[in-house]
Formats: C-alpha cells, structure tokens, sequence
C-alpha cells in the first residue's frame, strides 16, 4: 500500500521557493498559513484589490492540505 500523497509527489516538480520575510512591510491582510483556507482566501481578497501576505512555514500546500484525502477530483478514484 502507498502512503505517499499522490498531490504532494504529483507537484514535488513545480515546488516555487518565495522569499524569506526580512524587514517590515506593509499589507492590508496577513494570512497565517499558506493551505487550501489560507490560498483560496488570499485569492478572493487579491481580486477585490486587497493587498495580502501569506506566512506560511513550510512548502504552500504541503502539510495538511498536502496530506487529506479529502479532496475529490475525477482523479482520486484512479489512484486508489
């Protein structure tokens, strides 16, 4: 049985680096984790003109959201 997240190894290609926060900046929203929740919310504050920062620690994606099974897509069957 395979225990790797299939939609870890199937992005573990296209992984972005983003730099390190080191000095102050300004921004109208900081989001603290850069998951599904924290993703999909930057997304729509960006679209309505809202200047918006993700922390996250890690990879984007990698940890939780990285790692449920609770996604559904045409292909989640397919892996199984």
């Amino acid at each position: 049985m395979n225990l790797n997240s299939y939609w870890i190894e199937s992005t573990k290609n296209i992984e972005k680096e983003y730099p390190k926060l080191k000095d102050e900046i300004k921004t109208d929203v900081c989001i603290i984790g850069g998951g599904l929740t924290g993703i999909s919310v930057a997304y729509e504050l960006v679209k309505c003109g809202i200047k918006v920062t993700i922390l996250e620690k890690d990879q984007i994606g990698k940890s939780t959201t990285g790692n449920t099974t609770g996604k559904i897509t045409s292909r989640a069957w397919s892996v199984l």
